[in-house]
């Protein structure tokens, strides 16, 4: 048997894990920021049990040497001419608007914040990862990301 049998045999013998939070804490807790869902939450998983939900939940498979493989859909680059930041009175003379850093109102952008709130509490499981942006420990900023599914959870690393 070879390894990727062996970690294939692993992941799909274990049972699910009846796990409501996979952390003791989140660093901020996603009511603190408006986030209101009954969902699952698996927050800061590492690797290995990111590619076990993965696989579990069918968003990909194991190739033979034991990575993940999945199917990322028809548009898989950045998409450039889709970044918008909210233009307001700490904005408007910090940004160098134009063609790749569009404004979006105050207005447009809580509606827009609405939509996401409503659709996060139909979920039922979400992958929450608390991050940093930047190397140097001075200049770094937390960043939270939130996905449906795990392997973009993985990915966003």
């Amino acid at each position: 048997m070879f390894v990727h049998d062996r970690w294939r045999a692993f992941i799909s013998s274990r049972p699910p894990r009846e796990i409501t939070l996979t952390t003791a804490s989140l660093f901020c807790p996603l009511d603190r920021q408006g986030i209101v869902t009954d969902a699952v939450i698996h927050a800061n998983l590492g690797t290995a049990p990111l590619v076990e939900h993965a696989v579990r939940n069918g968003e990909g498979t194991l190739a033979a040497d034991g990575p993940l493989v999945v199917a990322t859909g028809k548009h898989t680059g950045r998409s450039a001419k889709d970044k918008f930041i909210v233009r307001d009175d700490e904005t408007v003379d910090t940004v160098w608007w134009g063609k790749t850093n569009v404004p979006m109102s105050p207005e447009h952008f809580a509606a827009l914040k609405e939509d996401f709130l409503a659709a996060l509490a139909t979920k039922e499981q979400l992958y929450v990862a608390d991050l940093f942006g930047g190397s140097q420990p001075e200049h770094r900023v937390n960043v939270r990301v939130i996905n449906e599914l795990a392997w973009h959870n993985l990915f966003i690393r």
